[in-house]
């Protein structure tokens, strides 16, 4: 019973330990379909919003290991033309992947990273043809990253990266399988 209590105590106390960081970036998503094939047209746009909170667990002279805490919330809209007519699909998505950051040092303000994470995924859809139909869908979610920051400050950080989030099809035609964000924002430093 003492270590299911100490466990908490342990993890609050490295989420506020030095070496900690906050990024918040946003982005958009690749197309999840945008062909012209026969009869049929579809198009997408994707918005993201990513917030990353990391805690400092290792410094080597080959780089920094961090534990990242990523929470990505997204909405996804989606048209489609075709002989039995039009339709529209828009969702929510979002992904919690927990997991580690490598972060390579090139220079005392630059320093290259790649990231990798497992989690759970949540989307929500709603499909307009002739009436709405509303789904949702749940599954395990992988996320696979890579980036750059460049530090400002010791404070502020100037970051772009690009990562995969990985889950099964979701509700009503919202793609989740590869979600590819390319995202830009800025990291917070204490």
């Amino acid at each position: 019973m003492l270590q299911r209590l100490l466990l908490p105590v342990l993890f609050c106390g490295a989420m506020f330990a030095q070496n900690s960081d906050l990024g918040v970036l946003a982005g958009v998503g690749t197309p999840a379909s945008a062909t012209i094939s026969g009869m049929r047209i579809s198009g997408s746009v994707r918005g993201r919003l990513q917030i990353n909170y990391a805690t400092q667990l290792r410094d080597t002279s080959a780089g920094r290991l961090y534990l990242e805490l990523p929470f990505l919330l997204g909405g996804t809209s989606l048209s489609i033309v075709e002989k039995a007519g039009i339709y529209g699909t828009s969702g929510t998505t979002i992904y919690f992947t927990p997991g580690v950051r490598w972060n390579f040092p090139l220079h005392s303000r630059l320093s290259l990273y790649g990231t990798t994470g497992v989690g759970v995924a949540a989307l929500f859809g709603h499909t307009i043809r002739g009436t709405i139909t509303t789904g949702s869908t749940a599954s395990f979610a992988g996320a696979l990253g890579a980036g750059f920051d460049v530090r400002l400050s010791r404070l502020i950080s100037l970051r772009g990266e690009v990562r995969d989030f990985i889950s099964r099809k979701g509700a009503n035609g919202i793609d989740g399988r590869h979600d590819v964000i390319f995202g830009a924002g800025v990291g917070f430093h204490w």
